[in-house]
Formats: C-alpha cells, sequence, structure tokens
C-alpha cells in the first residue's frame, strides 16, 4: 500500500500545469481536469484506498505509520503548492499543509461520493474548488 499510495503522490505531483498557462482560475480548472482524469484511469483506487483507511482506523499501529506517511505526503503537496503558486502569479489562500489537508480531504470525500453516484460530474467541481485555495496575487 506504501508503494500504491507513493506512485499515486507521485501521480499528483507530475499532473500540475505549466507556468504561464493561464489565470489562477484556469489553472486550477486544469488541475481538477487532470486530477480527475487521474482517478479515471484507477477506478479501483478509491475501494482499495477506503479498505486500507477502514483497517488503519481499526489497528492502532498501522494507524500511527499510516499517520506519519499522511503527515509527509501533506508537507510534500504544501511544499510544491508554496513552490509553484508564484510561477502562476497567485498564492495559498491557506498554510502550505492546510491548503494540502484541504486537497487531500476534497479528493477523498469526492471521491467516496463518486463511488456511490458515477453520474456526477467530478471534474469541473475539483477544479473550482482548487481555485479556491488560491488567490491571485
Amino acid at each position: 500500500m506504501a508503494e500504491r499510495i507513493e506512485e499515486r503522490a507521485s501521480s499528483i505531483a507530475s499532473a500540475r500545469p505549466a507556468a504561464g498557462e493561464g489565470s489562477p482560475r484556469e489553472l486550477a480548472e486544469a488541475a481538477g481536469r487532470r486530477f480527475e482524469a487521474l482517478v479515471a484511469a484507477d477506478p479501483a483506487w478509491q475501494r482499495l484506498f477506503l479498505e486500507f483507511w477502514l483497517h488503519c482506523v481499526r489497528n492502532e499501529a498501522l494507524r500511527a505509520r499510516f499517520a506519519e506517511r499522511r503527515r509527509e505526503m501533506r508537507r510534500s503537496l504544501g511544499a510544491l503548492a508554496s513552490e509553484e503558486a508564484p510561477k502562476s502569479g497567485c498564492s495559498l489562500a491557506l498554510g502550505p499543509e492546510e491548503a494540502a489537508t484541504v486537497f487531500l480531504a476534497l479528493s477523498n470525500g469526492l471521491g467516496i461520493e463518486g463511488l456511490i453516484d458515477p453520474e456526477l460530474d467530478l471534474e469541473p467541481l475539483m477544479g473550482r474548488m482548487l481555485g479556491l485555495l488560491f488567490r491571485a496575487d
């Protein structure tokens, strides 16, 4: 599972748009499209992740290890967002790790909703919500 999570984190990091690709809002929407394409490419991921999450909730030792991995992921994503935002003429509306926490919670929550209702159009919603995490400078 650790390897799958690392692969997923690398895929998310590589899905960022190039600097100068558009306005902060357009960049957020593009990131939402890229993220949803990543989700669509591996439909079993969300179910596996939920099963693992529940297993961690029930197993204290595993939960502690997983929590540390999540902290590392939030630090890494937060650092990436802090580094990339100025290149796009924007800044984070929250602290870097707070923005990463919101991103992860949002992606997990939307993924869960998508499992239940595949008719949901999550791509534009993810992009609009990501846009709220950044502000134009």
